[in-house]
């Protein structure tokens, strides 16, 4: 049976009435394809058992978990019970270290024979200075512990050297982390390299990278190995908010027990994540997931074009310098995303004014937008406080065309000329 959604889509409604909106902010989060929701709506209504349950309801359900935890395993090379869904992937971000730091910090004080011996040990957390916020914030957390977190800094381009990284590496280092593809400017870090050396430094490291904006958008390379944990997210690939997943990819992170549970109850995920897990999220997860990593090459290819014909039709007020990229225009970047700032118009003005002309962009994370603090990605950069103020960031996806791209063009060019042209 087909289920009908009883919705329309925020797109069905605007052109309802008129006001098509040409979305440019799929780093922020992505529409959830209508059969990926309408998979959520039908073990919602259909497979709603509780998956521990043994009965034949329980039973569906459990399968439908099995079947996504399956995909994501052969997905990343891995078991199935090295898969621990979460709520979203800032949770992902927070098991990863938090579940690393507080089980060493656990083992550390039940070890210590005094404590003189306690307050000796001084564990580090070594995370990079563009880090999202749910990285951030979760080391900065641990220091309450006693962890000292250190940040790795970035050249003018955003980008981080091997040479930079281990430095900040000692015996006492317990857990690096770097994102794979930074969600401001779109740099892609050669995370698979970086571990990899750091591991023959200090073979006990444990490597954690955040793969949310690059999951499902740029390709895996083969060493995935040298990675310990990935955080990954549905969301950003056209699936549902509400859950994400933390891919334990040294499995002796489980066998040795190194990891922590943030909730605990039931002993669900592995014992990792406690509460009865929501099937309905997982398997629209699995098939948003499946169908963009099919998608692959062509949303690269396609999101590429736009953001290049983008730049190329506003050259010459980029000549002319009222348009500055911060987003580095080499193969270190990912297609779908570019940070720009516009001198003398504030990133929040900007994007006001593009949304009063139906194109709607962002400002920068979407967790962070509304707060008036410098964004710490460009502030690492180096870039100064009036061009870190001028920027947004605009996002591509393989559901954005060339007529809506001429569109936000047309709607950059008005701005400009009746604000330099008057």
């Amino acid at each position: 049976m087909r289920y009908l959604t009883p919705w329309r889509s925020s797109q069905e409604c605007d052109m309802a009435k008129g006001m098509e909106k040409h979305y440019f902010d799929h780093a922020a989060t992505t529409r959830c394809h209508s059969d990926v929701a309408e998979e959520f709506y039908r073990y919602s209504v259909e497979h709603f058992g509780n998956p521990s349950s043994l009965h034949d309801y329980g039973l569906d359900a459990e399968s439908g978990l099995l079947q996504a935890r399956t995909f994501f395993a052969q997905v990343f090379d891995t078991r199935p019970r090295q898969i621990v869904f979460t709520g979203s992937g800032t949770e992902a971000n927070n098991l990863a270290l938090q579940g690393i730091a507080l089980q060493q910090w656990v083992e550390d004080q039940q070890h210590s024979n005094s404590d003189l011996e306690r307050k000796k040990i001084r564990r580090n957390l070594v995370i990079s200075a563009t880090e999202h916020p749910a990285v951030t914030q979760t080391a900065r957390s641990l220091e309450a512990f006693g962890f000292e977190v250190r940040a790795i800094p970035t050249n003018a381009q955003g980008k981080i050297t091997l040479q930079t990284v281990q430095k900040l590496i000692d015996d006492q280092t317990l857990l690096v982390s770097i994102m794979k593809v930074n969600n401001i400017t779109g740099i892609i870090h050669p995370v698979e390299s970086i571990f990899q050396a750091l591991k023959n430094q200090n073979p006990k490291l444990i490597c954690h990278s955040d793969w949310i904006q690059a999951f499902g958008k740029i390709p895996a390379k083969d060493d995935l190995d040298t990675l310990d944990l990935i955080s990954i997210s549905a969301h950003k690939v056209h699936g549902p908010k509400g859950v994400g997943a933390l891919v334990i990819k040294n499995k002796t992170i489980l066998d040795q027990n190194r990891i922590r549970p943030l909730i605990f109850g039931g002993g669900q995920e592995q014992g990792l994540r406690a509460g009865t897990p929501n099937p309905g999220l997982i398997q629209a997860f699995h098939l948003a997931a499946k169908k963009s990593l099919s998608q692959q090459a062509s949303f690269i290819e396609h999101t590429r074009a736009l953001k290049d014909s983008f730049c190329e039709k506003l050259k010459p007020w980029i000549e002319r310098g009222k348009i500055v990229l911060n987003s580095p225009k080499d193969s270190d970047t990912c297609p779908h995303i570019l940070n720009l700032s516009f001198p003398d118009i504030s990133g929040r003005t900007m994007a006001d004014q593009l949304n009063r002309k139906n194109c709607l962009v962002s400002t920068g994370s979407a967790c962070s937008s509304n707060k008036k603090v410098l964004d710490a990605t460009l502030c690492a950069m180096g870039l100064d406080e009036d061009r870190i103020h001028s920027a947004i960031r605009i996002s591509f996806d393989l559901e954005n065309t060339n007529e809506d791209v001429s569109t936000l063009v047309k709607a950059v060019n008005d701005i400009l000329r009746e604000r330099h042209e008057q």
